[in-house]
Formats: structure tokens, C-alpha cells, sequence
């Protein structure tokens, strides 16, 4: 066993030194953006802070390549409109997509990234509220469990890239990505109660449905591993 373990580390070694890897990870900021029929013209959910981690195999002699993003991330995303207020739900969400992207070099050390990827999104709910429109008083309370579940999920992204070490193969990465989650009518829902001066004790069940589309800025930094073959 032991010796079969050295054997693969030694050929993980080779293939790590004879080709060229990006290992990497930074953070984003993303505007998710929910249509469905239960939410009204309320599509607008809060800001979403995340960290991803990238990993990317660039083959030698071809501008052609598959990239690995895991991203964490959360946000407070609408859910429904009921009377005059907008019920939002938080989410923690684990998103893996796997790309197939193009790199353009435009000088020494410069290059553009792009390309498009399908993947999955695992969502977990950490609480619901109630975003207060105008003069309304009311509070939410949820007496069901939490939801969670996985989705599937797509993107299209392009990132430009520079060189920031002239003695060591470390890059940084801006970029911007446009990312789509599909919530089905039967994913997981919760019981809830919610009351007001003028909604006493209404019962309700809410749950995240729909298109989910997530325009995303994010600030990645790289190491590179291997010399440069394309």
C-alpha cells in the first residue's frame, strides 16, 4: 500500500512539473438577482460576499482549458411578496462549476481568460426576515425547519490576468462573472408565521423558486505551477 501511495505522489509530482497548473483563490462581491411570480417587482436581493478557490490546468501549445471554481458565499434573497412586505430568506450557498475557458496572452505576463461552465449549487437557509417597505411594522418567525438542497447551476465569465512578481510565478486576476441558479417549484419550503398591525397571524410557506442570476465581480491571486507552454 505504502508503495502504491509513493507511486502516485511521484506521478502527481511529474505531471505538476512537466505541465502548468494555477493554484488560487480571492474573494467577490455579487448582486443576485430572483424572478419568479411570487416575488412581485421585488427582484433585487442584498449583496453577496463570498471567497472562491480555483484550480486550472493549462495544457501546453493550446489556448484551450478546464478550470475548477469552488466558491462560498451568502445572501438574503427575496422569496415572496405578501401585502406590503418583501419576505427574504438567507442562504449560505457551495457552488462548484467546472469550466471550459480560452486565454488570450496580450503581452508578456498579461493575459485575458474566458469561457463558460455547469456545475451544482448546495443551499442552506440560516433564517428569514422581513425587508420593511415604507411605514411597516411586522415581524417574521419561522416555526418550521430550515431548507437546503442542490441546484443546478451555470455561468459565463471572463478575467483578466497580470503577473505581479518578476522573481516568482505569482499572478493576479480581476474578473467578472454572470452566474445562473435554477430553483425548482419542488425544492424544500418552510412553514412560517408572520404578523403585523394589519397581517395578525398569517401562516405562510416560503422557500427560494425560480431563476436566480448573479452578476459577480471577483479579486483572485495565483501561484503557477510549471513553466509556460502555450
Amino acid at each position: 500500500m505504502k508503495c502504491l501511495q509513493t507511486i502516485v505522489l511521484v506521478l502527481l509530482t511529474q505531471i505538476c512539473h512537466a505541465q502548468q497548473w494555477d493554484f488560487g483563490g480571492g474573494a467577490s462581491v455579487g448582486a443576485p438577482l430572483i424572478y419568479n411570480a411570487y416575488v412581485g417587482s421585488n427582484h433585487h436581493a442584498d449583496k453577496s460576499l463570498g471567497a472562491e478557490y480555483i484550480m486550472r490546468y493549462l495544457p501546453p501549445n493550446l489556448s484551450f482549458y478546464p478550470q475548477l471554481t469552488i466558491g462560498i458565499s451568502g445572501n438574503e434573497i427575496p422569496v415572496m411578496k405578501y401585502d406590503d412586505l418583501v419576505i427574504q430568506m438567507y442562504l449560505m450557498e457551495i457552488e462548484a462549476i467546472l469550466s471550459a475557458r480560452l486565454v488570450y496572452n496580450i503581452a508578456d505576463g498579461k493575459e485575458f481568460h474566458y469561457g463558460m461552465g455547469l456545475g451544482a449549487l448546495y443551499y442552506q437557509s440560516e433564517g428569514v426576515s422581513i425587508a420593511i417597505k415604507g411605514n411597516d411594522l411586522g415581524f417574521y418567525t419561522s416555526n418550521g425547519n430550515d431548507v437546503s438542497g442542490w441546484q443546478p447551476a451555470a455561468n459565463v465569465s471572463c478575467e483578466y490576468i497580470n503577473k505581479i512578481s518578476k522573481k516568482k510565478p505569482a499572478y493576479c486576476g480581476l474578473g467578472f462573472r454572470l452566474g445562473y441558479t435554477y430553483f425548482s417549484n419542488t425544492s424544500p419550503t418552510l412553514n412560517a408565521g408572520i404578523s403585523s398591525p394589519t397581517i395578525p397571524g398569517t401562516q405562510i410557506t416560503v422557500g427560494p423558486k425560480g431563476n436566480m442570476v448573479t452578476p459577480l465581480l471577483h479579486l483572485s491571486f495565483y501561484y503557477r505551477l510549471g513553466e509556460r507552454l502555450y
